[in-house]
């Protein structure tokens, strides 16, 4: 689901999608299992500490918000107001082909950076309060 999508529009448009009266998409779990919650900014001092950290830790990267597969808790921190992003330890693309198996594995020097670069962002947001 997309940040501030509702379950029965996501069905609603699989539906769609799909049309075939002999499949029918049902939810497991009846109520909304996450909250609406709009995108986290761009625009806010949250992320412009999380710039200001990645350029000193690495000069002369761009960041480049996303959206990927998968599920976080972003949704509920959202929901109550909170510019919620998702960091990790930057991997090549071996090691994007190995998440979750048996040989999951980072390269120690990027696990390093990334711990500088978490140390620089604490720092940045800590500072512009």
């Amino acid at each position: 689901m997309l940040p501030g999508e509702k379950v029965e529009d996501l069905i609603a448009t699989l539906t769609k999608l799909i049309d075939d009266p002999s499949i029918t998409i049902e939810r497991r779990i009846e109520g909304q299992t996450r909250p609406e919650a709009p995108p986290s900014g761009i625009d806010n001092e949250m992320f412009a500490a999380l710039e200001r950290a990645q350029k000193k830790v690495y000069p002369g990267s761009i960041t480049v918000p996303m959206m990927l597969t998968g599920a976080t808790d972003g949704a509920q921190m959202r929901a109550k107001g909170t510019q919620t992003y998702g960091l990790g330890v930057p991997i090549t693309m071996e090691e994007l082909g190995r998440i979750h198996g048996n040989d999951e594995r980072v390269n120690i020097d990027n696990l390093g950076k990334f711990v500088e670069f978490l140390h620089a962002a604490v720092m940045e947001i800590a500072a512009a309060k």
